[in-house]
């Protein structure tokens, strides 16, 4: 029956025992687990001993497809310490943020048909766009507020006008046509305000003095 031991020296063929199983040690193969039979290894001890032997390789890549499924907490510790300690370029698709976060420094980001590099953790990108959105929410704010006093002194500057140069009223001059006010026409320069006061004393008193005339033409 082939052992994890024997599975993992297979790789490095080379190592002294005291070597291998200290290797193992790092994926949580220790004691008595370096000898148990690998057809009976759970899925999360498989991944383990995969990956273990997978990084015997010391392949300059490697990619690691939502690598932390199925593993228990202890697993998803050795195979975050074993990618931390890796030295070549690692590519990694993962839903677990925690993982990402302890593991990659640098995101790939993917929108609107282009890519870019965030420079950073996983954490780190959220942060970024967070402080964008604010941005963005803040200069909206700011916009909205210099429209608001630009409206203001529009208004205010309309009225200080108006204010130096009042429209006149529309008044019209009167005549008079026996003891009645009438209007007569509308006053050529709106700017001259043209008033007729008739006052009915002076009215009568005209009409005396013109029958006074005629009394005295008479005598």
């Amino acid at each position: 029956t082939r052992t994890v031991y024997h599975e993992f020296k297979s790789v490095i063929p080379d190592a002294e025992e005291t070597e291998v199983r200290s290797l193992l040690a790092r994926f949580l193969f220790v004691e008595d687990d370096v000898f148990k039979p690998v057809s009976v290894l759970s899925g999360g001890e498989q991944s383990r001993l995969s990956l273990a032997k997978l990084m015997m390789t010391r392949p300059s890549l490697l990619v690691l497809d939502e690598p932390t499924n199925h593993l228990d907490i202890d697993s998803r510790s050795a195979l975050e310490s074993a990618l931390r300690d890796y030295q070549g370029t690692l590519i990694v698709v993962s839903h677990d943020r925690y993982f990402l976060n302890n593991v990659v420094n640098r995101v790939l980001v993917l929108e609107n048909s282009t890519a870019r590099i965030h420079e950073g953790n996983y954490g780190s990108y959220i942060e970024k766009l967070k402080n964008a959105a604010a941005a963005v929410e803040q200069a909206e704010v700011e916009a909205r507020e210099v429209q608001k006093q630009l409206r203001f002194r529009e208004e205010r500057l309309k009225r200080i006008q108006d204010d130096k140069h009042p429209v006149p009223p529309a008044v019209v001059s009167m005549k008079i046509k026996g003891n009645i006010l009438l209007p007569h026409k509308r006053a050529k320069d709106s700017g001259t305000l043209l008033a007729a006061v008739i006052q009915q004393d002076c009215v009568d008193h005209r009409h005396r003095m013109s029958q006074s005339k005629r009394h005295c033409r008479n005598l």
